[in-house]
Formats: C-alpha cells, structure tokens, sequence
C-alpha cells in the first residue's frame, strides 16, 4: 500500500468552513455593521410612520389617539406595507435610503449599477419575512437575533444571499451618529406634531359662521360623533332642519329611553344664515329628571365651530356643572351667549339628575341663548 502524505490527506477532507469562506455568501466590509444597518432601517422605519401619521391628520382628519392601542397596530402594518414598495423605488433611483444615507451606506451591484426594481423588491420583501418575521409578536425577535449572529459571523443576511449586489460604507465619521439623533428627534418631533394636529382637526366643526341651519346641524353632530364614537349612533342627532332626528332603529330592536323632554330647537335667520339659536327646556312634576347639559354645550361649540373649549366655552361648561340653575352671560368668539334658568321643588345632583323634593310641586326651565354677532374676533 502506497504512503500517502498527510498533506494530501488533508486536502480530501471536507473543509467545514468552506460555504463560510465562500465570497457569495460573506458580508462585504459594511455589511459586518449590523447596529448601523438596524439603526437605519428604523430611521426609515419612522420616517414612513411620520407619513402616514401627517396623512391621516392633514387629508382624514383623524384622531389616532382615539384608537388607543390599535392606532400602533394601524402605524406598523401600513408602514410595513409602505417599505415594501417605497424602500425598493429609492433603491433603484438612488441606491441609498435615508437612513442608509445619514450611515454612508450604499447598495449596488457588483459591477457598481443600481439595482432595478423588481430586484430591490424581492430583496426588501426578503426583510420583511426573513429580518423582521412579517413584524409577529416574538417570531419578530427570533428573526432579529438570528440575523445579528450572522451578519457579526461574516454570513450574508438570506435577503443578500447569493445576490449580486454589495453594500459599501463611504466612512465611519463620528457626525454621521450626531446626524442620526437629530433626524431622529426631528422625525420624532415631526410625528407627535402631526398627530396633534390630527387631535384638533378630528375635533374642530368642519363649518365656521355665519352658519346655514345644515351647516349648523352637521357642527353639532360631528362634535357628537367624534366625543362618543359608535355610541353616537344611539343618540339624537340632528336632521338638515335642525331638529332632533329619532335614533331608534326598530329593524335592530335598539330603542333609545328618553328620561327627560327634549329640547326645543328654533332658528331665526337672515338670508338662510342664522343670526339666533334658541334651546328652551322645560319639565314639570316629573320625579327624576336628566340635565342636558352635554347638549348644550354640543350646541355652543356647533355655534361657535369650536373644536376645544375656548375661555368662554370652559366657563360654561363650569356654570352648568356647578349651578344649572342660575343665569349665565358670556361671549364667545362672534356670538353672545345667555343662559336662563328656572328651578322650583328639583334637588341638583353632582351627575346630572335633578330629583323632586317630597310634597312640592318639581318645575325646572332654562333657554339658551346663542346670538350671531358679526365683527366681534373669534377665540380660537
């Protein structure tokens, strides 16, 4: 039998290292940087989150914060879905994304052409599934750590895998980390703005006086709808006219309990606008009766097209809550509030009801007031 060197030997054996070893499926130099390449696809991240946050606001007029915990749900399944086709077109025109950018990182094929976009949208779809796991709950993480070990090993990312592209890093300067916390902060800051603005959107009447009746009536029932929800739907809205509309809805079997009169709405008007809004309420003998005072101050805010409470607004909102059966007086904006009430034989309750007092005869009665006058300057 023929001596076989141990060299030779050797060099038949399998070499356990060799699909590490192998250029297609090893990180270029920049690609080694996993925090880097993390810290800017987040910047992206909440780039995208800023915009939709500014769309909803400016173009919807909605209010996230109503939402409450679906609203981050909302934010991170349509900011994923925006990557998606987003994060390939600036990859293609420009090889760089904003947070890519701000890092000096750059993505191209190895023969230094931009990728098209068919190509950056296979590879981005590949992150979204690969990298963050479709962004499920733990499965997310799991994805996360695996592909920190091998980026920090020298292994491509299974996005990158076998690709002919490659990621270069223009340089390591220490203002690039500064640039990326002031983009941070300013999207941050950029955000919360925008969701504010959406807050006093979503609240402000769409119509400012002076007012037709309709307009006057959709004021009102947008307050009604944005304080209350899908319960608004429960409630007497109202009609063009500007009358109570029945919420009832006998198909569905839903009645609404009236515990209290309605109150009565009449309009005085000056070529359709309306120059006077008078709410008059009375009840008489009636055991146990419900204060309307969120209906009034509804038909103020709907008057004035406020959205927030105004000066004037907060102190009658606080008359009504502290003495509903006391006079009031105020201005707000261009229109002259006054408030007059009447009680004999009621005992007022800090939630609202008004209970008979034993062997008198109950009697409670109040108009508002609301009259248009023009010139005054609005408090918004």
């Amino acid at each position: 039998m023929d001596y076989i060197p141990n060299a030779d030997f050797d060099s038949r054996r399998p070499d356990p290292f060799a699909e590490w070893k192998n250029p297609e499926n090893r990180c270029d130099a920049a690609l080694a940087y996993p925090w880097r390449r993390y810290f800017a696809r987040g910047l992206d991240a909440s780039l995208y989150g800023l915009f939709l946050v500014a769309l909803m606001a400016l173009v919807f007029r909605v209010d996230l914060t109503q939402w409450g915990g679906f609203a981050g749900l909302f934010i991170l399944i349509f900011s994923t879905l925006l990557m998606l086709f987003v994060e390939p077109l600036l990859l293609s025109r420009f090889g760089s994304t904003p947070g890519k950018w701000i890092f000096g990182l750059t993505l191209r094929l190895k023969n230094g052409k931009k990728l098209d976009y068919g190509e950056a949208l296979s590879r981005t779809w590949g992150i979204i599934f690969r990298g963050y796991g479709f962004q499920l709950p733990i499965f997310d993480l799991v994805r996360l750590v695996i592909s920190y070990q091998r980026c920090t090993d020298g292994e491509a990312l299974p996005w990158d895998e076998g690709r002919p592209h490659s990621y270069t890093l223009r340089d390591e300067k220490a203002y690039r980390i500064a640039l990326y916390l002031l983009a941070s902060l300013l999207t941050f800051g950029l955000t919360v703005g925008a969701g504010l603005l959406g807050v006093h959107l979503a609240s402000t009447p769409p119509n400012e006086g002076p007012l037709t009746i309709s307009e006057f009536a959709e004021n009102y029932n947008h307050l009604l709808r944005y304080q209350n929800g899908l319960s608004a739907l429960d409630q007497f809205q109202l009609n063009q006219e500007g009358q109570w509309q029945e919420p009832n809805d006998p198909a569905s079997g839903v009645f609404y309990l009236e515990i209290s009169p309605r109150m009565t709405l009449s309009y005085t008007t000056d070529d359709g606008v309306i120059t006077t809004l008078e709410a008059s309420f009375l009840v008489e003998n009636q055991e146990l009766m419900e204060f309307p005072g969120t209906k009034l101050l509804f038909l103020a805010q709907a008057f004035t097209a406020s959205g927030r409470l105004t000066p004037g607004l907060e102190g009658f909102l606080l008359h009504l809550q502290a003495a509903p059966d006391q006079d009031y007086t105020t201005q707000i904006g261009d229109a002259a509030l006054t408030y007059q009430a009447e009680n004999r034989g009621y005992l007022i309750s800090s939630t609202g009801m008004f209970g008979q007092e034993e062997g008198t005869q109950g009697y409670f009665a109040f108009t508002l007031t609301l009259t248009y006058a023009p010139g005054l300057k609005r408090s918004f």
